[in-house]
C-alpha cells in the first residue's frame, strides 16, 4: 500500500483520488491503523478532513455516531471551500 512506503513521494493512486475528500476512522480501530488515515489525511492536504469516531471499530454500529458523521459530511461537501473545517476532528 502506497501509505506503507518511507518518503514523501506521492504515488498514481494519491493523485487519483478525488477532493475535497472526507474520511471517517474509528478511534479503536483494529483492522486499518489510525496513523494510515491522519497520513492519508495530511498527504491530500487542506480538501481532506478526517473524522476519528471516538469508541468504533472498523465499522460504525451506533446510531447517533452514524448520524453525526452523515451530517457533517453533507455539511464538508456543501462547503464550497471547506475553509472553516479543521484537518482532524478528534472523539465524534
Amino acid at each position: 500500500m502506497a501509505l506503507e512506503r518511507a518518503g514523501d513521494e506521492r504515488d498514481e493512486s494519491e493523485a487519483a483520488i478525488q477532493r475535497p475528500l472526507f474520511l471517517i476512522h474509528g478511534g479503536e480501530d483494529r483492522v486499518t491503523p489510525l496513523g494510515q488515515a491522519r497520513t492519508l489525511n495530511r498527504r491530500l492536504g487542506s480538501s481532506s478532513c478526517l473524522v476519528v469516531v471516538a469508541g468504533a471499530g472498523h465499522s460504525l454500529r451506533r446510531a447517533d455516531d452514524i448520524h453525526q458523521v452523515l451530517r457533517m459530511e453533507l455539511e464538508h461537501v456543501r462547503s464550497a471551500e471547506n475553509a472553516h473545517w479543521p484537518a482532524v476532528v478528534e472523539g465524534v
